[in-house]
This record gives C-alpha cells, sequence and structure tokens, in this order.
C-alpha cells in the first residue's frame, strides 16, 4: 500500500484540516500524495497546495520535502487551525 505507517487526524472545524503523520516519508509521501490526487480525481476534492506544510525533523528529509514535493518546511512548530503546534 503506501509503505511505511500514516495516522490520520481530522479536523472538526468549519475550516476543515488533517493531520497527517508519515513513517519513512522519503517513500510514503509520493504514494500518499499520488493517492490523495487519485481519490481527488474521483470526488472532486483535492489538497489545497499552497497551505500544505510539513514539520520535519531531520535535515535530509526537509531538503527532499523543499525541492521534490513543494512543501513549506517547518522545523519547530507550525499552525494547525489556528493553533501552534510545537
Amino acid at each position: 500500500m503506501i509503505g511505511g505507517s500514516v495516522t490520520l487526524y481530522q479536523g472538526t472545524s468549519i475550516q476543515r484540516g488533517e493531520l497527517l503523520h508519515l513513517s519513512e516519508p522519503l517513500v510514503s509521501l509520493p504514494r500518499l500524495l499520488n493517492i490523495l490526487n487519485s481519490f481527488g480525481k474521483v470526488s472532486g476534492y483535492k489538497v489545497n497546495l499552497e497551505k500544505r506544510e510539513l514539520l520535519a525533523i531531520c535535515q535530509v528529509i526537509q531538503s527532499a520535502a523543499r525541492s521534490q514535493f513543494l512543501f513549506k518546511v517547518n522545523t519547530k512548530k507550525f499552525k494547525y487551525l489556528g493553533v501552534w503546534v510545537l
């Protein structure tokens, strides 16, 4: 399937959002993006590319997320539904 594990946390606000925890992100992230793209074609939903963010601990993943996946990369915190997550 995706490779590694994926944990999904759904937002419950009007401003809907999801948090994902990925193990082995260099393997699982491309697969997840393909799955989301396929789901979007069928359902009509899509990921807001301007708002996707990644909290990366490892420098290798930070670099790959910026160059390969075009994510906004955070190294210490990010804002989720108006709340800072550290």
